[in-house]
C-alpha cells in the first residue's frame, strides 16, 4: 500500500511541475528541477498535516508555497487561518491566501 500511495504521489508532483514552471519560472529555476520537486514534495506534506485532502485545497497550498516561500505558514496570521476547525477546507485556503499576501505586504512596506 505504501509503495502505491508513493507512486500516486510521484505522479501528482510530476503533474504539478510543469504548472509550476509556468507560472513561477524564476522559482523554479532558482531550485532547480530537484530542488523544485521537494518543494513540492514538502509543501503536499505540510497540506496533509494541516487537514487538506482534496487536490484541489493541496495545489492551492503548493501554489502558496511557491508564492510565499516553504515557511509561509509559520506567520501567525497563516496559522490561524489554516488552524481554523470549523472552515471548510476552501475557507481556509482563501483566508490563507490573504493572510500570506497581507504578511508580505507588510514586509515589503518596511523596505
Amino acid at each position: 500500500m505504501a509503495a502505491l500511495d508513493s507512486s500516486i504521489q510521484q505522479r501528482f508532483v510530476e503533474s504539478l511541475v510543469p504548472h509550476l514552471e509556468a507560472l513561477f519560472p524564476r522559482e523554479c529555476v532558482r531550485l532547480g528541477p530537484l530542488g523544485t520537486r521537494e518543494r513540492v514534495r514538502c509543501a503536499m506534506g505540510k497540506a496533509r498535516r494541516h487537514g487538506f485532502g482534496r487536490a484541489v485545497c493541496v495545489i492551492q497550498f503548493v501554489h502558496l508555497a511557491f508564492l510565499h516561500g516553504e515557511q509561509f505558514d509559520a506567520e501567525p496570521a497563516v496559522r490561524r487561518a489554516l488552524g481554523a476547525r470549523r472552515a471548510p477546507d476552501w475557507l481556509k485556503i482563501r483566508r490563507a491566501f490573504v493572510a500570506a499576501e497581507q504578511a508580505a505586504e507588510g514586509c515589503r512596506g518596511v523596505v
